[in-house]
């Protein structure tokens, strides 16, 4: 899989419904980042719902292993 620049891959993982989220810059050492989603927690947790609704919008690309490429949107 080509991975685009800009981009992150998330690692998801089901936690009570909620989804817990790896985050990992492609290329770069691990670092962590705050992603700016409107609608996101600052904790970086997803419900399912909103995964669902990210992925039908074709803001998430689903990869294997539940990991999901999401377009960078801001920093801050």
């Amino acid at each position: 899989m080509d991975f685009q620049e800009g981009k992150f891959l998330f690692q998801i993982h089901y936690i009570n419904h909620c989804c817990q989220i790896q985050y990992v810059k492609i290329g770069v050492r691990l670092k962590k980042y705050i992603l700016n989603l409107l609608w996101l927690q600052v904790n970086l947790s997803l419900t399912l719902k909103d995964l669902e609704l990210l992925r039908r919008k074709n803001h998430i690309k689903p990869l294997k292993n539940n990991a999901f490429l999401i377009p960078m949107l801001v920093f801050i």
